[in-house]
């Protein structure tokens, strides 16, 4: 099956406190490579598979929170994904993919 790298930005506009939340579309077998700033954006790059079936997209949902704020899911639970951290500028911002 052919794959591809795909970058998608992570907005960083606080909606909800005390985290930020967003939902990006992307291919549904999207797997999360790297969490990163670049050029002072927040980043992810994923490897998805091109071929006709990969292409379906959907809205996944994902939580962004500063080190010090209490998270209100357990880390076990399978509906929250850890997926990375990063320093952007004076602070650390660390990722999660939300299931519902």
């Amino acid at each position: 099956m052919p794959m591809i790298i795909l970058k998608y930005e992570c907005p960083m506009l606080v909606k909800s406190f005390p985290y930020i939340e967003f939902e990006i579309e992307m291919r549904m077998n999207s797997k999360f490579l790297s969490f990163q700033e670049q050029h002072g954006i927040p980043v992810v790059w994923c490897l998805v598979d091109t071929s006709f079936e990969g292409r379906v997209k959907r809205k996944r949902k994902f939580r962004i929170y500063g080190t010090g704020i209490e998270i209100d899911y357990d880390y076990k639970d399978a509906s929250f994904n850890y997926i990375g951290t990063i320093q952007l500028q004076d602070f650390v911002w660390h990722l999660f993919e939300i299931f519902e």
